[in-house]
């Protein structure tokens, strides 16, 4: 079923990461004359990723999904895809020699890692065939998703579309992707009230819509409204395993469903928490090829920090005693956990994000830390005074105790319930290295750009929710971006001590599809008769077969279905005329 091509690649690699870059110390104010975020990276460090590639890039397998696994599973290692360089790469993708010298300079990369020539110059990636991206946070699927949306813009002279699970990571999306206005191609944000619907046609030149995944379905919804779904050619999806999150893994669903019944747009899913059986479906649901590769840009050490003892995390997910740390006498009552001793080690040669259960935490270590630090570690600093003064112009002259205090020290929150100017401020500070730690909330972990050499789980909960397995990866691999090797600790208190060894060692949870759900299906059926996509109740249970929902467990999705059904008519929301034809009462009906 696959044609698997396995690459011993044996030269060395400069590399990009996912547009991410090195820490500079610049001035804040000189990287902006417009509301744009500028990637920065760290020239130096490419050169030690490079003197690094034998370890990072030596026994990478790709396997791509073409239908013919036990033909030959591996098929011509030495063929020309191997040792394309990076001019033929992008000549094969379409780009004229000044569009490739504009990217490679906005990107400040010199090559493209071996697995993603290979992508870019797959074939049936090329003509447009669905694809799922199946890589390790930091691989460099999103440079991979980006250079595609610019090739429907400049070569097929298209619009697409980009979405993302939280409002931070569109965002910064969003102002990445305004650095190529220059090429006529233009990122539009579509967050909470952003974005005009239906969006505006332009003139010249052509638009990436960035959006969350709720305001995402309002577009599309809006594009089929009025039959000008015809002018978006790509649609890319970011966080492809939230398929599966209670809440909002319906939305991505629908998503992706509607789009596949009206035809002609690409779509390619990304994400690094897919398990084997999850990517079988995926590729099923999506009619998608499958791009898998075990490529890490860097070495992660996991490690696990349980009383006083830290612990290195094995392949198998077994704890091995690493060191002891000593009893934390000092600070015990307001740092319990020992985070200050493990930060010291750390900062402020190299960045740390510290990821905390709620906002609330978020704000109390960012000030625990400030306060308990020593005062060699605050000294003033004029970047960090730029970076208090920008967001005090953004609020009218006001900036939260607590935020000032922590950047004063060199550290800051993170999380949704801060502006969007208080966000910008913080992350290029980060990115500058004006600051050396974020204290975040999960949100950092998904689509937000900002990498760091050390990450501290504080605790292995989201809100009150035991941390799974996918969010603990996609926390990691916030760690050892831009060519130096990083370094993960969680802290684990006894009480949870043995769910989170359990979690270590269980395998990726499945994305189970959350249309298996009565409410969330009778939201998902009243859309599809609105939008006129089904017209007929076999229709409709044709069209419900081919959900993720109908693949994973068609039976039970069928059943909930009539369920449905007559629970809408019994309540007049529709109307079942000759016992087949449906048909909406819009006065008893909210459909979207």
């Amino acid at each position: 079923m696959f044609n698997r091509k396995k690459r011993m690649f044996e030269g060395q690699e400069r590399s990009n990461d996912e547009a991410g870059g090195g820490r500079h110390s610049a001035s804040l104010s000189s990287l902006l004359t417009k509301k744009v975020k500028k990637e920065h990276h760290d020239t130096g460090s490419l050169e030690r990723m490079a003197q690094r590639s034998n370890l990072n890039t030596r026994n990478e397998e790709v396997f791509v999904s073409n239908g013919d696994f036990y033909d030959n599973p591996f098929d011509d290692p030495d063929d020309e895809i191997c040792v394309l360089n990076a001019d033929e790469v992008f000549k094969k993708i379409g780009f004229s020699q000044e569009v490739q010298d504009f990217y490679m300079k906005k990107k400040n990369i010199r090559d493209l890692h071996n697995w993603q020539k290979e992508c870019l110059t797959e074939p049936n990636f090329l003509n447009g065939e669905n694809f799922i991206l199946s890589l390790k946070t930091g691989a460099g699927k999103n440079l991979v998703a980006e250079l595609m949306m610019l090739r429907e813009g400049l070569v097929n002279n298209k619009n697409c579309i980009i979405v993302l699970p939280y409002v931070a990571a569109a965002q910064e999306k969003a102002r990445s992707l305004s650095a190529f206005e220059e090429l006529e191609i233009f990122a539009e944000e579509y967050t909470g009230s952003e974005g005009k619907i239906p969006p505006v046609k332009r003139r010249k030149g052509q638009n990436i819509f960035v959006a969350t995944y709720e305001r995402a379905n309002t577009l599309m919804d809006k594009l089929i409204k009025e039959n000008r779904l015809g002018e978006i050619g790509l649609f890319v999806v970011d966080g492809l395993h939230m398929i599966g999150e209670k809440g909002r893994g319906d939305t991505v669903e629908k998503l992706i469903f509607k789009y596949l019944m009206l035809g002609s747009v690409q779509i390619i899913g990304m994400s690094s928490a897919l398990g084997p059986d999850d990517k079988t479906e995926m590729c099923k649901f999506m009619r998608a090829k499958l791009f898998s590769s075990n490529f890490q840009p860097v070495k992660v050490v996991e490690r696990v920090k349980i009383g006083d003892s830290l612990y290195n995390v094995s392949k198998k997910g077994d704890l091995i005693i690493h060191s002891k740390m000593g009893i934390n006498d000092i600070n015990r009552n307001d740092d319990s956990d020992g985070l200050i001793s493990l930060i010291k080690g750390i900062v402020p040669q190299k960045s740390v994000v510290v990821f905390c259960p709620t906002k609330d935490n978020s704000e109390h270590v960012c000030e625990m830390i400030a306060t308990l630090l020593p005062g060699s570690f605050k000294k003033p600093n004029v970047q960090r005074q730029e970076i208090i003064d920008n967001i005090k112009n953004e609020n009218g002259g006001y900036i939260e105790e607590t935020m000032k205090i922590g950047i004063c020290a060199g550290i800051a929150y993170h999380h949704s319930g801060l502006t969007n100017g208080e966000k910008f401020w913080i992350e290029t500070g980060f990115k500058t290295g004006a600051l050396y730690a974020l204290c975040a909330t999960s949100t950092l972990c998904t689509g937000v750009n900002l990498p760091a050499r050390c990450v501290i789980i504080k605790q292995p909960f989201i809100g009150k929710d035991f941390l799974e397995k996918s969010g603990y990866i996609q926390m990691i691999g916030r760690a050892g971006r831009s060519g130096y090797e990083g370094e993960s600790i969680t802290i684990v208190g006894r009480r949870c001590e043995w769910k989170f060894r359990n979690m270590l060692k269980s395998p990726l949870k499945s994305c189970r599809s959350q249309l298996l759900n009565e409410v969330n299906l009778e939201k998902f059926i009243k859309n599809l008769i609105y939008l006129k996509l089904v017209k007929n109740v076999e229709g409709l249970r044709d069209s419900l077969s081919k959900t993720l929902a109908g693949i994973q467990n068609n039976d039970e999705c069928l059943s909930l279905m009539e369920e449905v059904l007559q629970s809408l008519k019994a309540r007049d929301v529709i109307k079942i005329e000759n016992g087949v034809r449906l048909k909406l009462n819009y006065q008893q009906c909210n459909c979207l």
